[in-house]
């Protein structure tokens, strides 16, 4: 969810800032060569391959932890070869992510150049010419800009809530006439929890449509929204705060049918503690 808000803003932003510039109508021939720089818009970014890799890495990590283990013999045969693949794999995207480094700083190496070479260019033309290849560059950007919106708008698709359900047990342990009992505030984890948790951090009455929702309309609708955090991350702290609330583990036991949730009185935990005592035979108990 959070992602998809963030691309959806992204592209907003991106919408807001489109060139605007004088379109400069000359049908006289160039005096000069115009010097584009466009080569930024064809680096490619390596951190998709770099994460990938450290996620491989944090697999890797577990499972030589599982691998000293007490497992049966033939199991760390299985673990080896898993390890070698995922090691294989790791290197594999590293290696895609130095290579699109390496040729990013390449680019921004031409990039200089030619920065270089325009600004001495420049000093040497006239107004005219001076006009003519700023409306070049001009549009040239402006091609660069709508590709990156017709791109990222293409690529978004509306975000819908759908979350399969997941039950949550009761760890129940029974212990003479006792059961000790732990479980959360929530019985189950699934789509309508998680609009609820949502519910929870917006004003009262307010509702995220998904395909038309804008930075500022979040910012408003959010509940005690603090200024001086961006608008994503106070949405996503409130919902993590919620969250573990939510899974906060509630003890209590259970005798005769009664619930025990809050702190025991001194006579009937000195009661629970004797019982339980005088019910172990194993040991010398009380």
């Amino acid at each position: 969810m959070i992602d998809y808000l963030k691309t959806k803003f992204e592209l907003s932003a991106k919408m807001k800032k489109l060139a605007t510039f004088c379109i400069e109508a000359v049908e006289e021939d160039a005096e000069s060569l115009t010097f584009v720089n466009n080569i930024g818009h064809g680096k490619e970014k390596s951190a998709p391959y770099s994460e990938i890799a450290l996620q491989f890495e944090n697999i890797l990590a577990q499972i030589i932890a599982i691998s000293k283990m007490k497992l049966d013999p033939e199991d760390i045969a299985f673990v080896h070869t898993v390890t070698e693949n995922f090691s294989r794999l790791k290197d594999k995207y590293n290696k895609k992510a130095s290579l699109i480094d390496a040729e990013n700083n390449r680019m921004e190496a031409v990039s200089a150049v030619i920065k270089k070479k325009a600004g001495q260019h420049k000093r040497n033309i006239s107004d005219a010419q001076k006009k003519r290849s700023a409306f070049t560059e001009n549009t040239v950007e402006l091609k660069n800009q709508l590709i990156d919106l017709i791109t990222g708008s293409r690529a978004i698709s509306v975000y819908s809530p759908s979350i399969a359900q997941v039950s949550i047990r009761v760890h129940t342990n029974r212990v003479c006439d006792y059961e000790f009992v732990s479980k959360l505030a929530i019985d189950k984890i699934n789509t309508e929890y998680f609009l609820s948790l949502i519910s929870r951090v917006l004003k009262y009455g307010q509702k995220i449509e998904w395909d038309t929702i804008t930075e500022k309309q979040l910012q408003n609708m959010l509940l005690k929204y603090d200024e001086k955090t961006p608008v994503l991350q106070f949405l996503s702290n409130a919902l993590h705060t919620l969250i573990e609330e939510d899974l906060q583990p509630k003890n209590a036991i259970i005798y005769q049918g009664m619930d025990k949730y809050a702190e025991l009185s001194s006579g009937l935990d000195a009661k629970i503690y004797f019982d339980l005592l005088s019910y172990e035979t194993l040991q010398d108990g009380i």
